[in-house]
Parts: C-alpha cells; structure tokens; sequence
C-alpha cells in the first residue's frame, strides 16, 4: 500500500503569497512518487484568497475557517482528511521541487 499524503497550507490574506509560491508545490506534488493532494486553510481572509484560489488554483482543495484561530485552524481540517500523512505548511515558502520524498521515507 502507497502512502497518501496531504499537504495543508495555512493562509491568511496571502493572496499574493499563494500566487508566487503555491507553484512550487503543485511542482513537489508532481515530483512525489507518493499520492498527494494539496489543500489550503483559509484562516478567515479578507483580500479575495479564497476567489484567487477557484479560479486561479481550481484542482487545490480550499478549506474555510469558520473563525480565525491561528494555527490551531490545522485542527479541524485534520479531523476531515482521511490521507495517512499530513504535512502542515506555511504560504510563505517556495518548497524545491523534491521535497516530499525524502520527507515521507
């Protein structure tokens, strides 16, 4: 059985973060020779992030915070994702294109 793997980015009015470095990721996620899926927490944005994403990032899931707590917002999307690997992420950071596997193993 192949490992899956989740990758949770938190973002808070980081609409033009997740325009530069949400590529790298779609990038890593191609690169993995694991399943990977690619999601991004919205911790209450008010910039328009969440539009960006559905029509910029269409194939990225978006998981709205009812309320913004930071953090601790991982936690309800967790309890939601049935992948056997989560890795947590900020939308601040561009990810080299192998980062995943090496991770994983």
């Amino acid at each position: 059985m192949s490992l899956r793997v989740r990758i949770l980015i938190l973002n808070y009015n980081g609409k033009e973060l997740l325009e530069k470095y949400l590529p790298s990721f779609q990038e890593a996620i191609r690169h993995s020779s694991f399943s990977c899926r690619l999601g991004v927490v919205d911790n209450c944005s008010e910039d328009g992030s969440v539009e960006f994403l559905k029509d910029h990032f269409p194939e990225v899931d978006i998981y709205p915070a009812k309320e913004n707590k930071v953090l601790c917002s991982y936690n309800g999307v967790a309890a939601q994702v049935d992948e056997d690997i989560l890795l947590l992420m900020n939308n601040d950071i561009r990810v080299d294109s192998n980062f995943v596997d090496p991770l994983i193993r």
